[in-house]
């Protein structure tokens, strides 16, 4: 039963038991809102996601599937004593795959259902307070000497919470901030109050939530309820400042306020959130003490916060990005900036959910182009971590903004997103579609640069597809229209994909050359060290065509070097590896073995779907011990 305690009672234990010493190799923790009024229940495989991103695994090396993850996981916490809080499950199905089969692993598991379904579990059921309890819990927060002075009036007030914790706790710190009323004061407000909205298992709260809202200032009155409008899972100060339309130091008073007033908590520090009883009563709030042009402008005040933002984060990722369209959205005053890449990404994947949130509730809530601007500023954060459903179902929901507002360079960059990821998730045949449209829509937009970016997006398709003749066409159009442009890196990454094609589909070896040689040229200049490592790999299978082992060798090591300098675990693995095959191609059996162990040893930190294999093989083919090909393999 919500209410109860069940999540307070949990973070308690953990704390103890890491406080004593146990479990203190790692902690994790999810809230899976399986009971949540305004979010459906977490995806189990999202949920692994995040646990291996805090374990240090990689975006690109976390596997589609949710098998898969949950096997990554289970191999990540191998030999570790971790304590793991699954809060408010849904059902047995949500958590079975987040569960690790280790004795040296805890898991303490919270739900309104008794997951009566899950083996090797022991339940404890939590029941609402006794009118003891209740006064206990009354009488330290508000005053034992009060509570004392007034029995009866206390059982009154336990009664009117229906011995609920999270009521109780509501009741007691109104009493604690009102220090002339009297205990029977409490009790006659809350038997006067409307007992027909927010109920739980037949009690009715609002009257203890309403006794806590009507008791704060006005100021605080309005935070509370326009944070009912934020459609994210947490919160923070600058998001809440231009909700608001605070400054951000006021409405981190103001939040630290409403924590005070029990009406808050915070799980990570810094970022702010409701318990799901009381973010039922604030939407009420909202919808009955907020006009409704207030509540449309505070939401264009976040979104446009989330757009400008996150464009600030973008802008690092890919410095040579174009902002569509941004002159319409207005700049708010406390848009995030960032100093570098790594203060960037720490703030999009911390905001990840609240994203995919924003740019839903844009589309829904406000008739103009936001949902897909937003979309947009996420492109480079989803490719740089690999998440390409996210990429997907983002841009599918900012192309119905962009259809509705008739915009053709919205639906241009919405479709680039859904052919990309889409692609990047080998769903091919779906993708070629898409990128037709893409083309049709760059056409119709009549910018020259989604035009020609649209143009080599098609020839990538058409490559998937077989196609490979219509492919290289589409390249040689794309790239006379880059260089017309003056889009360094874009044309770059015209070359790289050119040359792919004219390796694999026309064995014309020396033709890429010379494609990833003038690419290489390019992206020196404007310091792009991922796109360099996929340049200098290609060029290394170029060289190997030709025979030019010690070449392709050359290269493999310049495209590790860059790949370590970025801090790309996974990549530099995936050039050793392919440096050690040429070596033994060559006969340099010494270096290839050398090549190996490191990228053996890579692997093992962070695994990657098909590196494995090719280290696996390669150990087969140089007689490693069984021990480090084992360790590969698994």
């Amino acid at each position: 039963e919500t209410g109860v305690g069940k999540t307070q009672l949990a973070l308690r234990v953990a704390h103890e038991l890491v406080r004593s010493g146990r479990f203190a190799d790692l902690q994790l923790y999810a809230n899976l809102r399986g009971f949540d009024p305004e979010h459906p229940p977490a995806d189990p495989a999202a949920v692994l996601d995040a646990f291996l991103r805090q374990l240090e695994v990689p975006a690109q090396h976390i596997p589609p599937s949710r098998e898969e993850r949950a096997a990554m996981l289970r191999d990540q916490l191998h030999g570790k004593r971790a304590l793991i809080l699954l809060d408010n499950a849904a059902d047995e199905n949500q958590v079975r795959d987040l569960i690790p089969a280790a004795a040296h692993c805890l898991v303490l598991l919270t739900s309104r259902r008794t997951l009566a379904g899950l083996d090797g579990t022991d339940v404890h059921l939590l029941d609402v307070f006794d009118e003891a309890e209740a006064v206990e819990l009354l009488g330290r927060v508000a005053g034992r000497e009060r509570v004392r002075a007034e029995p009866e009036a206390a059982a009154a007030i336990a009664r009117a919470c229906g011995y609920l914790p999270l009521a109780v706790s509501l009741a007691a710190a109104r009493l604690r901030t009102r220090p002339a009323w009297t205990l029977a004061d409490l009790a006659g407000r809350l038997h006067a109050g409307d007992l027909d909205t927010v109920k739980v298992g037949g009690r009715s709260l609002a009257a203890v939530f309403e006794l806590s809202y009507q008791g704060l200032a006005e100021p605080l009155r309005r935070v509370f309820r326009l944070l009912a409008l934020h459609p994210g899972r947490d919160f923070t100060a600058p998001g809440v400042a231009a909700l608001t339309g605070t400054g951000e130091a006021a409405a981190r008073a103001l939040l630290e306020e409403l924590q005070d007033e029990h009406l808050l908590e915070q799980q990570v520090a810094g970022r702010y959130s409701f318990h799901d009883l009381v973010a039922v009563y604030a939407h009420e709030c909202v919808l009955r003490d907020e006009p409704a042009a207030e509540r449309t402008a505070a939401v264009a005040r976040l979104i446009h916060w989330y757009i400008h933002s996150a464009a600030n984060a973008a802008d690092l990722l890919h410095p040579s990005r174009l902002r569509w369209r941004m002159e319409l959205i207005p700049p708010p005053p406390n848009a995030v900036e960032f100093a570098d890449m790594d203060s960037a990404l720490a703030w999009l994947l911390a905001e990840r959910p609240n994203l995919s949130a924003a740019i839903a509730y844009a589309q829904q809530e406000l008739p103009g182009p936001e949902a897909w601007i937003l979309a947009t500023q996420t492109l480079y954060f989803y490719f740089h971590r690999g998440l390409w459903s996210e990429m997907h179902d983002t841009h599918r929901v900012g192309l119905r903004s962009a259809e509705r507002a008739e915009d053709a360079v919205g639906r241009t960059m919405m479709l680039s997103g859904i052919a990309w990821g889409l692609s990047r998730a080998g769903r091919f045949e779906e993708s070629f579609e898409v990128a037709r449209q893409y083309v049709a829509a760059a056409e119709e937009s009549g910018e020259a640069r989604l035009i020609a970016t649209a143009t080599a997006s098609y020839a990538d398709a058409l490559s998937n597809a077989g196609r490979p003749e219509e492919s290289a066409a589409n390249y040689r159009v794309a790239l006379e229209a880059m260089r017309d442009l003056d889009a360094p890196q874009q044309l770059a990454a015209v070359k790289i994909n050119y040359a792919m094609l004219l390796l694999d589909r026309f064995d014309r070896p020396a033709e890429a050359e010379g494609q990833l040689v003038e690419a290489l040229r390019l992206i020196r200049a404007v310091d792009s060290p991922l796109t360099e490592v996929y340049a200098l790999t290609q060029l290394a299978r170029a060289r190997q065509q030709q025979g030019d082992l010690a070449g392709a060798v050359r290269h493999h090591r310049q495209a590790g070097a860059v790949s370590a300098l970025i801090g790309d675990v996974a990549r530099q693995a995936r050039c050793l590896a392919s440096c050690a095959e040429v070596l033994l191609e060559d006969d340099r059996r010494d270096e290839a073995v050398e090549a190996w162990t490191r990228a053996a040893e890579l692997q093992v930190e962070s695994p990657e779907p098909g590196v494995a294999e090719l280290i696996a093989r390669l150990g087969r083919e140089l007689g490693a011990p069984p021990a480090a090909e084992d360790d590969v393999e698994n």
